[in-house]
């Protein structure tokens, strides 16, 4: 009776052992990389609405004829940025696109619906990214500046709605951010403890 029951213990601990390699392999190909190239993406994402925002700042004291020049200067910067981690950010979703078809435990499972919450597009396609926002709003306001007798006239409420709109924009990557950072907290501190084990 106590051979079978060593025999049980020794298989429990040899499913526990392979389990915790199997989740240590997974951690180290998928989600530590994915949270590194993440990083990448947010330190870009800030910079870029940061800049977009400085940018807009300055245009509220513009002189006449500079306001659709320098619309058009943020417009092609902020493309140019957004254009630099495409790869990256399409790599991202598609990884945790496949991530969820996979069995995972909690704490996985958390940070990949955090990953995706980050990026408006991860949880519903149809919505755009605040890049894209944001860049069509620049649009818009460059096709709104009225080119008749008051050439380049700027509707500042516009501008602060679109300056508003980026600060918003600057808030929830932050909060985003910090939410993939505690469930990726808790997916190390996890994969520490099993790998005790």
């Amino acid at each position: 009776m106590i051979d079978g029951l060593v025999q049980v213990l020794d298989r429990m601990m040899q499913l526990l052992t392979v389990r915790s390699k199997r989740r240590r392999r997974l951690f180290e190909a998928v989600w530590e990389p994915t949270f590194t190239q993440l990083r990448a993406v947010h330190g870009d994402y800030l910079g870029m609405f940061e800049a977009c925002s400085s940018q807009l700042a300055e245009l509220e004291e513009a002189k006449p004829g500079d306001a659709v020049p320098r619309l058009e200067r943020i417009t092609r910067e902020l493309r140019s940025r957004r254009l630099e981690f495409e790869p990256v950010r399409r790599q991202l979703l598609a990884l945790i696109d496949h991530s969820q078809r996979l069995d995972l435990d909690r704490e996985a499972a958390a940070f990949v619906e955090a990953v995706l919450w980050y990026f408006p597009t991860g949880t519903n396609r149809s919505l755009p990214t605040s890049a894209s926002e944001t860049l069509g709003r620049l649009q818009g306001l460059i096709e709104s500046v009225d080119l008749g007798s008051n050439a380049d006239r700027l509707e500042h409420g516009s501008l602060r709605d679109l300056a508003d709109y980026v600060h918003g924009a600057i808030r929830h990557q932050r909060t985003a951010w910090d939410h993939v950072c505690d469930t990726y907290a808790q997916l190390q501190s996890k994969d520490a403890g099993e790998a005790v084990l």
